[in-house]
């Protein structure tokens, strides 16, 4: 699952966890070690002073445009080198 990010485990199975217990399994997924330390912080909030994975709206709104965008390179075969990209705007725009 997620490109072999995920180990192969029972949705039913996961949807049982604790927040604290999926962090492990779901930790590849996102990288945490290219996380924020904002978000790194959130996730410890999950549960007692936020109730879910922290996302604005404008993030979300942005997170859509790159995958349009890049499906759309890809699909014009503009785009042909595999990999996994990360955008920090706090980075970036500072």
């Amino acid at each position: 699952m997620m490109h072999g990010l995920i180990p192969d485990i029972d949705v039913k199975t996961l949807k049982n966890l604790s927040n604290e217990e999926k962090v492990p399994i779901l930790g590849p997924m996102v990288d945490m070690h290219n996380m924020s330390p904002r978000m790194k912080q959130s996730l410890a909030e999950i549960g007692k002073t936020i109730t879910t994975w922290p996302q604005l709206a404008s993030s979300v709104v942005l997170g859509g445009a790159m995958v349009a965008d890049t499906v759309r390179r890809i699909l014009l075969g503009q785009l042909t080198a595999s990999g996994r990209y990360y955008v920090d705007f706090e980075q970036i725009i500072k």
